[in-house]
């Protein structure tokens, strides 16, 4: 028969374990496939070229994961735990997150200079890299004022990568793959004539 004391000891191991198991921290890093970040990226590529005052549209968002049983909840705890902070990187079948303040903020900038921007892709001042980037390139009548709209534009392209990485817990490691769909995105929008940068880093026009 087992002792008071030794019963007393065995339950304060099992909630000594449980609570610095609790207390390990771990960073869930998110993936999507290659398509549902495409259509992402030219959902908000959509927003900065949106009419003002005109109303955010988006996919409708995927419902909340139901929590488990309180016992699941209880047994979690007692899972095996790694000694130190862990990432854990998990696939995602619903669409990632398109619409903040944040977002909206940057695409309004965005919107405020499209006519710029389409200025001086149409005169072949700039052009859209395969990083989802403006160049600038050796067009006809680019004034002064070409340098300043690239860098402002690349500006809030590059928030709007960063925001939309740390949004949706995308891992730093998929910021390729991040940058090619807004690349494409961009580069789909380009008018005919117009400067671009092939996946393979070819300069053709469209």
């Amino acid at each position: 028969m087992i002792g008071n004391g030794t019963l007393h000891r065995g339950l304060v191991v099992v909630l000594v374990a449980t609570s610095l198991a609790a207390c390990v921290p771990v960073t869930v890093n998110v993936t999507f496939p290659q398509q549902k970040l495409d259509d992402a990226a030219s959902q908000i590529v959509d927003m900065s070229r949106r009419p003002p005052d005109a109303p955010a549209s988006g996919p409708t968002p995927a419902p909340a994961p139901k929590p488990g049983s309180r016992l699941e909840q209880w047994l979690a705890p007692l899972g095996p735990r790694e000694a130190a902070a862990e990432e854990r990187p998990v696939q995602m079948a619903q669409a990632p997150k398109t619409d903040s303040g944040e977002l909206r903020r940057l695409t309004e900038s965005q919107n405020r200079r499209l006519g710029a921007v389409q200025q001086a892709l149409a005169r072949g001042c700039a052009g859209e890299s395969n990083q989802g980037l403006l160049e600038p390139r050796p067009g006809q009548g680019c004034s002064g004022d070409v340098a300043g709209v690239i860098g402002a534009e690349n500006a809030d392209r590059q928030a709007i990568v960063e925001t939309f990485m740390r949004q949706n817990k995308i891992a730093p490691s998929d910021v390729g793959r991040v940058r090619a769909s807004f690349a494409k995105a961009y580069r789909d929008r380009v008018s005919g004539g117009q400067w671009v940068q092939t996946d393979r880093g070819d300069w053709v026009k469209k």
